[in-house]
Formats: C-alpha cells, structure tokens, sequence
C-alpha cells in the first residue's frame, strides 16, 4: 500500500505545477477533489488487487500527502518547525483524522500508530522533494515530535506544551529593597520637606 500511495502521489503533485505561478501542492490538491480522482484511484488500486477498504485508504491518504504540510514547506525560524507543523496539522479536519485526533472527556489524543506513520510519509516526501533517498534513520524533527507525543501520553495539549518555544527572555531574578545608605540618609534629614 505504501508504494502505491508513493507512486500516486508522485505523479499527481506533479498536475499543480503547470499553471504558472499556482501552489503547486494546494493546486494538485484542489484539482484532485474537483476531478472526483478519489473513486477513479480506488477503482485502479482494486483492479491491480488491493480489497475495498485498502483501496479507499491509499486514495484518501494520497488526498492528504498532496499538499501535506511538511519542515520543508513552512517558514519562519526553525526552533518552532515542530510546534508549527502540529499546528498546521491539526488546523486540518483531513489531518486530524490521519494523525488519529479523537476526543474522550473534553481531551483531544493522538493515535501513536497514525502519527508515527505521517511522520514517517513527511519525512519521505521532504526527502523526494529533495532529490535523495528515503532516510534510513528518522530525522532530527521527526525524533522530537516522536518523543515529544509519548512524554505527552499522546495528549494534543501536553505536547502543544512541549513543543512551545521556551521564553528567551533571562529569568528575573528576585530582589530585595536595598537599605538607603548611611550617606544618603544623612543627605535625606538635610532636604525640607515638601509641603
């Protein structure tokens, strides 16, 4: 299934950089649902052997790997790559049912089987992108967001914490009033008092 989605997703991000100046993710996105191509890679999946259900999860899965958000895709600084990528992740109802989003008692979770398993697509397809081989360790981001979902209990807002830039302001310090000295004491009972 997995090189099947790989193979698809190939050749369909592709359909998004031919107009000129167009998101060529968010475009091959867009055409995908417009074009109802869904039904027609569900319908080629099954001829070439996957069931019903394998079939319609590679062609959703496809649908989201189109214009996933990935490290290589958002700007701004890097120390906040991780805090947001699950942002833009979970800005997403399609997302959030791939990464597993459920909610219990008010909670949102994360399903650590599905999230490990977009990570691992984000970090192939950055590396396609990139003209290199799938990595054989995860990367540096994926590791993080990994260890950061399991120190979390794979709660969202735990590990929306932990991924929260640490404040680069120094730490104030607590001071005490410091006793006038005797000097300026002195020079204090020389000023009249203001009236």
């Amino acid at each position: 299934m997995q090189e099947s989605a790989l193979r698809l997703w190939t050749l369909l991000s592709a359909l998004g950089s031919l107009p000129a100046g167009a998101d060529p993710a968010a475009t091959s996105r867009a055409w995908y649902d417009e074009l109802r191509l869904a039904p027609v890679v569900a319908n080629g999946l099954r001829a070439r052997g996957l069931d019903e259900a394998e079939a319609w999860s590679v062609a959703d899965l496809v649908r989201v790997l189109l214009d996933l958000p990935r490290p290589a895709t958002l700007r701004g600084p890097a120390k906040t790559v991780d805090a947001r990528l699950l942002d833009a992740w979970l800005a997403r109802d399609d997302l959030r049912a791939a990464i597993g989003v459920n909610s219990w008692e008010g909670t949102d979770w994360l399903d650590k089987d599905r999230f490990v398993a977009i990570l691992g697509w984000a970090a192939r397809l950055d590396a396609v992108d990139a003209g290199k081989a799938p990595p054989a360790r995860p990367p540096a981001w994926v590791k993080r967001l990994t260890d950061g979902a399991a120190e979390a209990g794979y709660r969202v807002d735990r590990l929306r914490e932990l991924l929260a830039p640490a404040s680069t302001a120094a730490p104030q310090r607590a001071t005490r009033p410091r006793s006038p000295s005797p000097a300026s004491r002195a020079s204090a009972k020389d000023k009249p008092a203001k009236q």
